[in-house]
């Protein structure tokens, strides 16, 4: 994700206020201009600074409640494997990877490309191998009312951390 004030694809140009879309031929505020960007096949995000935001905003509240005895500030990614693989579907789409035998759920993307921010949690990293390959749709809707509080949740905490970046 690209987080120079609002330039976020190639099609941005503009101030701090009023930024002009090339691809949309709209002017917006700003403040709007990222929800546009994410969505715009041109957008290319920067995987490492996304993890860093996942990072900062894993919290106890948005982990697997029965990991929570082991979520610490050192660790923030334990139990977190669920709500992040569908936040990240949400901003890279693609596919949600299950693994059976560590519960554990990751990205892969429309390119091939296996993403995992939550893999530290484990000790032995060659142990984690895809079982099932999920729609995030599927596991919306097939999750519990605390699942789905625990990722908007998440959800949110990106969103804003992400706006606030981009509004800098």
């Amino acid at each position: 994700m690209k987080f120079e004030k609002v330039r976020l694809c190639k099609h941005i140009s503009g101030n701090k206020k009023i930024v002009f879309c090339k691809k949309l031929s709209i002017s917006m505020k700003a403040e709007h201009a990222w929800q546009q960007c994410i969505n715009c096949e041109f957008f290319k995000p920067d995987i490492e600074k996304f993890q860093r935001i996942l990072r900062k905003a894993w919290s106890i509240e948005t982990c697997y409640p029965r990991e929570k005895s082991k979520w610490t500030l050192e660790k923030p990614e334990v139990g977190q494997c669920f709500v992040t693989a569908l936040v990240v579907s949400d901003y890279l789409g693609g596919k949600i990877a299950y693994n059976k035998k560590l519960d554990h759920y990751f990205n892969i993307l429309d390119d091939g490309t296996v993403i995992d921010f939550t893999k530290e949690q484990f000790n032995d990293l060659d142990k984690i191998k895809i079982d099932i390959i999920l729609t995030p749709e599927t596991l919306k809707q097939n999750s519990s009312n605390d699942t789905i509080h625990r990722y908007m949740l998440l959800k949110a905490k990106v969103d804003k951390m992400i706006k606030n970046k981009l509004l800098r």
